[in-house]
């Protein structure tokens, strides 16, 4: 399923509209050039996070993560399911992603940052990463859902690294570093 990109499929409510000054925000910073060089941030699509003291930081939606800069974080300070609202602190709004990236974090503690791509090679070649046993999820859905999230949670349980069905792929770990490594790894994996 390729599917046309409409926005982002809950209301965002800024807390404060200013611009993030932490220092997850280097960080991010670097992951972005790292995913760069390795050629995962082609365009807009993909997003990535680091969990913060009060929620999480993110890529914010609809800007070129290759030119990513301080003014295109986002942290989300929490999600109001009922409401259908994410709550943030930034001057964009959040990844159309940012639901997922909360679920994932609320599912997994001891998570602190998580790295989804639109990596070519393993979209093109998923005959392949399935014979290598990278977990996939079982169902496809569209972007932005929260049927999405689910699927990525219970993947999530089997492996750090998994693809989303026609979507992506979604690295965790214990650090950016570590996320970005891992999504870079299995690339190179699936590229021999």
């Amino acid at each position: 399923m390729v599917e046309e990109y409409v926005g982002r499929k809950f209301k965002t409510e800024f807390a404060e509209r200013k611009p993030l000054d932490c220092l997850q925000a280097g960080l991010m910073l670097a992951a972005s050039k790292k995913l760069a060089k390795v050629g995962f941030l082609h365009g807009i699509p993909g997003n990535f996070s680091v969990r913060t003291r009060r929620g999480f930081l993110v890529t914010a939606g609809g800007v070129s993560k290759e030119k990513l800069s301080e003014k295109d974080l986002v942290e989300v300070l929490d999600y109001d399911l009922k409401a259908n609202t994410v709550n943030v602190i930034g001057l964009n709004e959040p990844s159309s992603e940012a639901r997922m990236h909360w679920l994932i974090y609320k599912k997994f503690p001891k998570v602190n940052a998580i790295v989804h791509v639109h990596d070519p090679a393993i979209l093109e070649n998923s005959w392949k990463a399935r014979k290598k046993k990278i977990v996939f999820t079982e169902k496809e859905y569209p972007y932005g859902t929260l049927e999405l999230a689910g699927q990525a949670v219970k993947a999530l349980k089997k492996s750090n690294y998994i693809v989303l069905v026609n979507h992506g792929s979604i690295a965790v770990g214990k650090t950016l570093d570590s996320a970005v490594n891992l999504a870079v790894s299995t690339h190179n994996r699936l590229m021999v």
